[in-house]
C-alpha cells in the first residue's frame, strides 16, 4: 500500500447509499483510485490516509455499490489525503435554493453528482464544519424573520421558512436547544398539533426538559420574532 499512497488519488464515490443521504448533508469517507491503476477500489477508512498504512482497504466493486456510492466512469476528481466527500441531497439542495442560503461558497465548491438533485464537494473536516456554522447561522435567520412575519400575519410558515427548517435540521446548530425550539415555534406557527406533541416528547426526552419549560421557550420565543429586533429572538431566547 505504500506505493499507492505516494500516487495521487481520484474520488470515485463515498461510503452511503444515495437512498440514504435524503435531505440531509453529510461528509462521507471516500472511495479512492489511484494514478496508474485506475481499476483497483480502496475504500478510505481515514480521512488522513496518507501517513496511514492501515487507512486504505481494497474493495470489490460490485460489493461496494451495494452499500456505498460510486460515482460514473469519467466522473472521478482530485482528492487529497484529509479531504472527504462531503454530499448535499436532492431534499437539501433544493432547501437551500428555496430559502435563498447560499450552499456553494468559498468554503466547498460544489458539483452536481451524478444523482438527480444531488450535489458533491470535497473538504476537510474544518472546512466542513465551517460551511455547516455558516449554513446554520444564515438560515436561522430566515427562519426567524419568517416566523415573525406569519406570526404577525395570523398565517403558516412560508415555503422559505419551512425550507430554512430543513436547512437547519439537516445541518444542526451547534447547541440542540436551538433547533428544539425552533422546529416546536414552527410546528405551532404550521398549526400542525400532531408533528408538535411528537416534537415535545422527543425533546422532553433528548433534552431532559419538563414540557411545561419547553412551551414556555416556545411561546418566548415566538414573541420576540414578533419583535422588531427578532434577529436577535434566538440568542435571547435559548
Amino acid at each position: 500500500m505504500c506505493d499507492k499512497r505516494e500516487k495521487a488519488a481520484v474520488l470515485r464515490g463515498f461510503d452511503m447509499s444515495v437512498a440514504d443521504i435524503g435531505d440531509q448533508l453529510h461528509l462521507r469517507h471516500p472511495l479512492l483510485s489511484f494514478e496508474g491503476d485506475p481499476n483497483t477500489l480502496y475504500v478510505a477508512r481515514r480521512f488522513n490516509w496518507r501517513n496511514s498504512r492501515d487507512a486504505l482497504v481494497a474493495a470489490d466493486p460490485s460489493e461496494a455499490s451495494e452499500l456505498a456510492t460510486l460515482l460514473p466512469d469519467g466522473h472521478g476528481r482530485p482528492m487529497a489525503s484529509g479531504e472527504g466527500a462531503v454530499v448535499a441531497g436532492a431534499g437539501f439542495v433544493r432547501a437551500a435554493a428555496d430559502a435563498g442560503v447560499q450552499l456553494d461558497g468559498l468554503e466547498i465548491a460544489f458539483a452536481k453528482a451524478h444523482a438527480p438533485g444531488c450535489w458533491m464537494g470535497a473538504a476537510t473536516q474544518s472546512a466542513f464544519a465551517a460551511v455547516k456554522a455558516r449554513l446554520v447561522d444564515e438560515a436561522q435567520a430566515v427562519f426567524d424573520e419568517s416566523l415573525g412575519d406569519a406570526a404577525r400575519r395570523g398565517h403558516r410558515l412560508s415555503e422559505r421558512g419551512n425550507a430554512a427548517l430543513l436547512i437547519l435540521r439537516g445541518c444542526g446548530p451547534l447547541r440542540r436547544e436551538d433547533l428544539a425550539v425552533r422546529q416546536l415555534a414552527g410546528a405551532k406557527q404550521n398549526r400542525d398539533s400532531g408533528l408538535h406533541q411528537r416534537l415535545i416528547i422527543r425533546f422532553e426526552l433528548e433534552l431532559g426538559a419538563r414540557r411545561a419549560a419547553l412551551h414556555r421557550k416556545v411561546e418566548r420565543f415566538i414573541e420576540l420574532a414578533l419583535s422588531p429586533l427578532q434577529g436577535e429572538a434566538g440568542k435571547r431566547a435559548t
